[in-house]
Parts: C-alpha cells; sequence; structure tokens
C-alpha cells in the first residue's frame, strides 16, 4: 500500500533584501514587504499598490543617457536584472515555488535556495561570527518572456541537496510591456521526498588555479606571439579563462596575466564569490581599472577585511567600482576606497545599508567622480553637500529614495554652483521645490532628469517651463505622479527639447490629447512615451 504524500507549504515571512522597488521607503504601496504573506490579490490582474513592484521594465533604462557600459567578460547568460530575498519560517526541502504575479507577469529568470549553516544573523544578513560558511544553489533558471493577464508561476525545480528557509527571486523586466506585479510567493515541501537519496551536487569551483601543472605539450600556441594569445583570452568569459589556465604552462600564464583583468565583473558569479576568491584574484589585479561586485558578500561570505586587501592591490588603477546591494560595504571599506583608489571616477553604492554619513565623508576625497549612484542609501544632506562641493566634475547623480536627505531645495543648489550636471535622478525628493529653478539656470548641459514623485513640484512656480527653456538638451523627462504639470508646460518641452526621448507623466490631470500630439510630432526620436492613468487621456486615444 503507498503511503500518503503529505504536503507541507508556507508564505514568505519577511525581505532580507532586494536590489529596488517603485515604493517609497515610508510606504507600504508598491514596496518590495507586500510580496510577504499568503496571497491577497491573484487571480485579479491589474495594477494593485498592495502588490510588490519593481522599479523598471522594459530596455528604457539600459538607452537612457545614464546607462553603463557593461563590463567585459559579462556572460551572455547572466540576465538577472533585480532581486529579492525572501525568508520563512520553516527550513523545507523545495519540491515546489509558486510566485503570484497579477502585473505584467514574466519578469521571473532564477529561483534560489539558501544553505547558510550558521542561523546568527540579523535583519541586514549580518552574522555575529566573521565569516559564514553559505552557499546557494539554482533551482530554476529560464530567460525573460511577455505574458499577459495574472499566472502562478511554478516552474519545475531541481531537486535541492539540502533543506533551507531563504530563497532568491531573480528578475528581467526588459520583456514587460511594463511594471511587473508581485503578489505573493508559496513555498511547498513533499514530505517523503526528505528520506530519497539526494545527489551531493559538486559546483565548479572556479576560486583556485594551480600553477602545479604536469601538462608540458603547448600544441601550436608555442608559434603564435604574446600579444595574438592575449588578444583571443580577452574573448573569453572568467570560467572559461579559469579553465583554460589548467591546459598546458603557456595558457596557465597567459590566462593569469594582470592585462587580462583590466575589466572583472564578478556579479554574475555573486553565489560563488567570497573572500578566498577575491585573495586568489589580488595578485592578479594589479591593473584592474573596471570591478562590479554587485550583490556579492551576502551573509558575510565577503568581510570588509577581505575586500579591503583587494582595494589594497588595485590602487590608483582603479576607475569604475560597482559595489550595489553589498552588505561588507560600511565605514571602513568606504575609507579604504577613498583612500587607496583616489582616481576613482564611477561608484555605486545602491543598497549599501551599513553605510552611515562618517563613511559617506570620505567620498568627499574622490575629486575625479564623475558618477555615483546612492539609491536608497540613508547618506544626509550634511554628508551629500559635503560630496557635492568637492567632486566639482560630478555629471551623473542618482538621488532616487534617499529619505533622510530632508531639504532637497539646498541639495540642488550645491549642485547649480558646483557641478556640470548631465544625468540626475531626483525620484521621491519630496522636499524638492523651488530648488528646481535654480538648477536649471546652472545645470543647462542636462540631458535626463527624474522628478518621479516629487510632490511638492507645482507648475505655477513656473519651475517646469524654466526647466525646459534652459535645458534644451533633455533626452529624458521623468515627471511621474505630478498631477500639476499643464499643457503649457509641454508645450515648452516641445518646442525647446527636439532631442527629447524618454517621456513620463503617468498620473498627470491636466494634459491634454492635443498637447501630446505636438510633443510626438516636435521630438522626432521620442521611443517612450508614458501617460497611463491620466485623466485627459483616455485609453482608446492611446491605442
Amino acid at each position: 500500500m503507498e503511503s500518503e504524500v503529505k504536503i507541507y507549504q508556507q508564505w514568505a515571512k519577511d525581505v532580507g533584501d532586494y536590489s529596488s522597488q517603485y515604493g517609497s521607503e515610508a510606504s507600504m504601496s508598491y514596496t518590495a514587504s507586500n510580496i510577504t504573506g499568503p496571497s491577497s490579490i491573484y487571480p485579479i490582474c491589474g495594477d494593485f499598490a498592495q502588490a510588490a513592484v519593481l522599479r523598471t521594465y522594459g530596455t528604457w533604462w539600459e538607452s537612457a543617457p545614464s546607462a553603463r557600459k557593461q563590463i567585459k567578460r559579462t556572460p551572455r547568460n547572466f540576465t538577472s536584472k533585480d532581486f529579492i530575498e525572501l525568508w520563512f519560517e520553516r527550513e523545507v526541502f523545495p519540491t515546489k515555488v509558486e510566485i503570484f504575479e497579477t502585473y505584467n507577469p514574466g519578469a521571473v529568470v532564477r529561483i534560489l535556495a539558501c544553505d547558510n549553516q550558521s542561523k546568527n544573523f540579523n535583519g541586514n544578513g549580518a552574522s555575529e561570527k566573521k565569516q559564514l560558511n553559505v552557499r546557494w544553489f539554482v533551482l530554476w533558471e529560464g530567460f525573460p518572456e511577455a505574458v499577459d493577464g495574472s499566472r502562478c508561476f511554478s516552474p519545475n525545480l531541481i531537486r535541492c541537496p539540502f533543506s533551507t528557509d531563504i530563497l532568491r527571486i531573480e528578475f528581467n523586466s526588459s520583456l514587460c510591456g511594463y511594471y511587473t506585479g508581485l503578489d505573493a510567493v508559496r513555498l511547498k515541501e513533499q514530505i517523503e521526498s526528505i528520506t530519497e537519496t539526494l545527489t551531493k551536487l559538486h559546483l565548479q569551483d572556479i576560486n583556485g588555479l594551480s600553477a602545479a601543472l604536469d601538462i608540458s605539450d603547448n600544441g601550436y600556441f608555442d608559434l603564435l606571439p604574446g600579444e595574438v594569445i592575449q588578444e583571443i583570452l580577452s574573448f573569453l568569459d572568467l570560467p572559461s579563462l579559469c579553465r583554460l589556465a589548467t591546459v598546458s604552462h603557456l595558457l596557465y600564464k597567459h590566462c593569469c596575466d594582470p592585462l587580462q583583468f583590466k575589466e572583472l565583473n564578478l556579479q554574475p558569479y555573486w553565489t560563488r564569490v567570497n573572500d578566498y576568491m577575491l585573495t586568489h584574484l589580488s595578485c592578479r589585479c594589479r591593473h584592474l581599472q573596471k570591478l562590479d561586485l554587485s550583490w556579492c558578500g551576502a551573509f558575510r561570505s565577503i568581510t570588509a577585511e577581505g575586500f579591503t586587501r583587494l582595494v589594497l592591490t588595485c590602487n590608483i588603477h582603479l576607475k569604475n567600482l560597482r559595489l550595489a546591494n553589498c552588505s561588507f560595504v560600511n565605514n571602513d571599506v568606504i575609507k579604504a576606497i577613498c583612500k587607496s583608489c583616489p582616481n576613482i571616477i564611477e561608484l555605486d553604492l545602491q543598497g549599501c545599508s551599513n553605510v552611515d554619513n562618517f563613511g559617506y565623508a570620505h567620498v568627499s576625497h574622490l575629486r575625479l567622480l564623475r558618477s555615483i549612484n546612492l539609491y536608497r542609501s540613508i547618506i544626509d544632506i550634511h554628508a551629500l553637500i559635503a560630496i557635492i562641493r568637492s567632486c566639482n566634475q560630478l555629471e551623473i547623480l542618482n538621488l532616487g529614495s534617499c529619505s533622510n536627505v530632508n531639504d532637497f531645495d539646498a541639495v540642488v543648489g550645491e549642485l547649480a554652483a558646483h557641478c556640470k550636471l548631465v544625468c540626475l535622478d531626483l525620484w521621491r525628493a519630496r522636499s524638492l521645490s523651488s530648488g528646481l529653478k535654480i538648477l536649471s539656470q546652472n545645470c543647462r548641459r542636462l540631458e535626463e532628469i527624474d522628478l518621479g514623485w516629487c510632490s511638492n513640484l507645482q507648475s505655477n512656480s513656473g519651475c517646469f517651463l524654466e526647466l525646459f527653456q534652459n535645458c534644451r538638451q533633455l533626452k529624458k523627462v521623468f515627471i511621474t505622479a505630478n498631477r500639476t504639470v499643464c499643457d503649457q508646460d509641454l508645450e515648452a518641452l516641445a518646442a525647446c527639447c527636439p532631442l527629447l526621448e524618454q517621456l513620463d507623466i503617468l498620473g498627470n490631470s491636466e494634459v491634454g490629447v492635443h498637447t501630446i500630439e505636438r510633443v510626438m510630432q516636435c521630438c522626432p526620436k521620442l521611443k517612450l512615451l508614458d501617460v497611463s492613468f491620466c485623466a485627459e487621456i483616455g485609453a482608446l486615444v492611446v491605442e
């Protein structure tokens, strides 16, 4: 007689970390935390404030003036752009994961389980121990797709060799026609499967490259000039380079040449990057110019000390450093970066919640800085103004969701006085009002500005008119959820900004159809026009 199959199921109880959210840090609407608890929206399809919503969709962000160049050797099969880390009440062997997508489904590209052998961590993923023994296992991965309606996405999972109470879901919204809405995630375990023999997974370790090779036959590579071999190797991704190094002494020498490590993107390998790997790579990073460690170091797999040792190796050559959502980044790390790498021109500190104003104060020493991403940081106005005054070459600045800045008028006043900005993100800068006029008078090179959800900006002050009349090189303008923007404002935009490519006036209640037609006629390069939920522009008109 067959034993009865028992299913244990549970909903996500908490969000450990996330890369972005549409909602405000001080609100519950459209925030990542809405994905916790039982499903409350599905199977209804629509735009619900009770859903978790990512900040981006489509490919518009990658074609904006602020878009960054991809670092060499980034593998094509790594498509993840966002993530949400979920914690559950009880450890289980996952046999099924159900993701309830209620608006523009299709963004899920990877589901991972975490085997965290130490449970002494707090809500930020930090631990009382020096370093944890953490491993991640890919339960499923695929490609983004465009799907209509709502759905309960439950792909076939690879059998996990350990029990887990932590899942991480990664997203790519490039094919979604609009923002993705996520209702809930349910984790299931088929109880009888626990007794089955689980095959232990042997992940290929890209950390170590041994010089003790027995193979002396170099084939015909001996006949090639070293420069040619170096050029050939430059087309390989990091794992391929590591594997090739084990083939012969000659290839080992070339694969480990520091010239092969001028640019290093470790984000695609975030599940395997740890202190040991960084130590092993440090001897090859003497000429490193670009480094991306975004998402790496969860649960102290990378320590501040381990990363600092790498930074000391890079020294003056490092120019681009991306550390988005890295929990090991603290005040000491920022101090080491700014002291050892004075030539940095790009710095990404998005979501680095363990840095306070004492840490950010060191950034003012990076006098050559041109781009800094502070999205969702806890920087305050004093540290921010110190950076602005010292880094007068700053061109790209992201201050989205910087909720600790209490006077954005003062901030943009400093920007107007000291910087020649090209791109500025002020998403949800609620204290911004009259300062926009000063900014537009002095930063006339602006090509991109995001004023989404800046509720204190009022059209009757003339701030939008001055912005469009003074900043005639604008290519991207987001004025999301500002209900005061009127026909006169957009008439000025159409007349003065012929290079416009992206315009978002979602939620507007004043702009009429004829004005939108005028913008489309005068801005032939327009690619994105978001007029969703605009009172004077109906769905039939859009179609």
